[in-house]
């Protein structure tokens, strides 16, 4: 089965023993997908923002923007920022200096090209691991609002803050957890969690 935003959402849903949805757009009218539909795109931001993940990187030549109006001359060229920009892709970009001032790149680089992590918001170029963490984040929120039996929104939290870290450094080796350790993973946290809820 193709990997969709429904899909996801699901996937938290099930996990905290919620009814499971059809679509995020409206057209499913329950308390639960109205939830989700409030608060994926929100919570998806934040996961994509916690990392420079590998599927999200892009490189582009920005657009200079000759009306901004420099405070000071620190710098000599204004770029657009990218409207779908998240974060930096690296913390340093080796010898590219910039600053980023609210909606502009400043910098002293003519003809300015940069890495960065954009709102790829396309689910099917996820690879499992961050599927698995946006589905831990997106636990505790909707189980908060949906009201469900399964209560333990701060045990639900844990989820993530396992997951999360899994994630990077799958991401960071270039591939995923074996099955065999996405499996191990997922039961003794599951035995955690449910020993204490």
């Amino acid at each position: 089965m193709a990997t969709t935003e429904v899909s996801i959402c699901n996937l938290a849903l099930r996990a905290i023993g919620a009814k499971t949805i059809t679509a995020i757009d409206g057209s499913d009218d329950s308390k639960e997908a109205q939830v989700c539909q409030d608060v994926y795109a929100l919570l998806l931001d934040e996961v994509l923002e916690e990392h420079p993940w590998d599927f999200a990187k892009v490189w582009l030549a920005l657009a200079v923007d000759a009306t901004y109006t420099f405070i000071d001359e620190t710098y000599e060229y204004a770029y657009d920022k990218p409207a779908d920009w998240i974060r930096r892709s690296r913390a340093e970009d080796q010898d590219l200096q910039y600053e980023i001032r609210g909606a502009f790149i400043v910098s002293n680089t003519e003809d300015m090209e940069l890495e960065y992590i954009f709102r790829e918001d396309d689910p099917l170029t996820y690879p499992p691991h961050f599927i698995k963490a946006l589905a831990s984040r997106l636990r505790p929120v909707l189980a908060a609002s949906i009201k469900t039996r399964f209560q333990a929104t701060t045990l639900l939290e844990i989820y993530y803050t396992v997951d999360l870290p899994k994630a990077k450094q799958a991401d960071a080796r270039g591939g995923n957890p074996s099955a065999a350790d996405a499996l191990r993973h997922t039961t003794d946290t599951d035995s955690w969690i449910s020993a204490r809820s």
